[in-house]
Order: structure tokens, then sequence, then C-alpha cells
């Protein structure tokens, strides 16, 4: 196997990886094989978040770029000592990528 075929999945996009797809106490970062199962476990957990109560509600949507940055920002505040700095335009979704994904890795964001 050499490396394209090693980091590409189809023809063109980059293989996802996480360990949150599936709720069990050893979490093992596999790729993604099936990305609807990924869309709707991110959508029920971005449903979760606004049913908490005193959070500002996130109506957001949630297309194959989003979802692959929350990825990307997930494993990255779950680094030890992990930090990201996200550069972007206003109103671009920063701040909302990455409440979900401190939700999502079950970091209090109060």
């Amino acid at each position: 196997m050499n490396y394209k075929e090693h980091c590409m999945t189809g023809e063109t996009s980059d293989a996802v990886f996480v360990d949150f797809l599936y709720d069990e106490e050893m979490s093992v970062y596999e790729e993604v094989t099936d990305f609807n199962k990924l869309r709707t476990h991110m959508m029920n957990k971005l449903e979760l978040y606004n049913q908490q109560p005193k959070v500002q509600k996130m109506d957001i949507v949630l297309f194959k770029d989003a979802i692959i940055h929350i990825s990307k920002i997930y494993r990255v505040l779950n680094l030890k000592r992990g930090h990201v700095l996200l550069v972007g335009v206003g109103g671009s979704g920063r701040h909302s990528l990455t409440r979900l994904s401190a939700y999502i890795s079950k970091m209090n964001c109060d």
C-alpha cells in the first residue's frame, strides 16, 4: 500500500479518524467509513448540546467540511496541553465548531 492509498479515501477526500463514534469505555481512533453515520452522530450531539440549560443555542448546518473541522478540533483538544489556532473571517463558525468539539469531548463549556 502506497502513501496515496493509505491517506486517501475515494479520489479527493482526506481520511477522517475519530474515537467518539462509538460510546465505549475504551476509545480507539478508527477511520470513518460511513460518513452519514458520523453526520448523524454529530447531529445528535448538537441536539443534546442545545437541550442543555443556560447555553447559547446553536443552529448550525453540519456540511462535510464542518464535520471534518470538528473532528480535527476534537483531536487537538484531547491532546495533552493541546492548543489550536483557528483562522478565518468573522462568522465562519470557528466558535460554534469549537463549542461542539468541546461538548463531544465532554469538556465543561461554562
